[in-house]
């Protein structure tokens, strides 16, 4: 279980989440959306422990295993060769990973090989294999199939459609995983808050077309009462009386005041 209470988290005067609580529960599997530079690795790192937390709480119940877009170096991987990084308990038979291997377009790697003459994608998908392979209570991935063709990734999320623990993905292919998972977190870039949509990937498309759409038309009907008022400021400025004067003074607050409030039109919402 993954508990965050009230996180607010900023790089230097960046502010990256305001005031931000959610939950995801045992075995849920849980899609991870917004746009890039929103914060999603950033919140995967304070999950991790990899970034302190200020203000706010979180609380992970469970063991953690994580993989990043890309590994470059893993201090796991010195000094051993492939099997020994993959199974360090020997709990699988050699064909066993071989086979997780070949699912990663991997089956050119022999188990023997040194980790040390690997590339950096080669690393990456070896880092995978070895959290599938382990089967963390927590699993976090930022995307995992970043270095993979069409079979890698169905291979990838059928694995994890699978996954009988909780899981926590950050992917441009989540429709490769749609029905598996059960809930999705969205990063609002804009107001630093994670909104929470229950369902599938799919679902999520819908019901966040449809909040846009009710944000639009209450943006523009908002605009739309700021230019009334302003067309009646300036009928106002006829009348050169006092009642006049004060009239004017208070709807020109009125105008500010609204325009302050007015949210700026979120880029998704533009291109509607």
């Amino acid at each position: 279980m993954v508990k965050v209470t009230n996180l607010s988290f900023s790089y230097g005067l960046g502010l990256v989440f305001d005031d931000v609580s959610f939950i995801v529960g045992k075995n849920q599997k849980v899609g991870m959306v917004g746009p890039n530079g929103s914060g999603k690795s950033t919140l995967f790192k304070l999950l991790q422990g990899a970034e302190e937390v200020l203000d706010g709480e979180i609380e992970v119940v469970g063991s953690l295993g994580m993989v990043p877009q890309e590994v470059k170096h893993d201090p796991e991987m010195e000094g051993k060769n492939v099997k020994e990084y993959l199974d360090p308990t020997n709990q699988y038979e050699d064909f066993e990973l071989r086979r997780m291997l070949s699912g990663l377009e991997l089956s050119n790697l022999d188990l023997n090989s040194a980790t040390k003459n690997l590339s950096g994608g080669q690393k990456t998908k070896l880092a995978l294999a070895r959290a599938l392979l382990s089967k963390p209570d927590i699993l976090l991935l930022d995307e995992p199939t970043n270095f993979m063709d069409i079979e890698g990734k169905k291979f990838v999320m059928n694995f994890l459609s699978q996954y009988e623990k909780t899981l926590l993905l950050v992917s441009h292919d989540l429709m490769l995983m749609d029905k598996a998972i059960d809930k999705v977190l969205y990063i609002n870039h804009q107001t630093k808050k994670i909104d929470e949509y229950k369902g599938n990937y799919t679902k999520f498309v819908e019901l966040k077309k449809e909040k846009d759409e009710l944000t639009k038309r209450k943006i523009m009907a908002e605009q739309k009462h700021i230019q009334r008022m302003e067309e009646g400021l300036k009928k106002l400025w006829k009348h050169s009386s006092g009642k006049g004067v004060r009239q004017r003074v208070v709807l020109q607050r009125r105008i500010e005041r609204a325009k302050e409030a007015l949210p700026e039109l979120p880029q998704e919402v533009r291109r509607i």
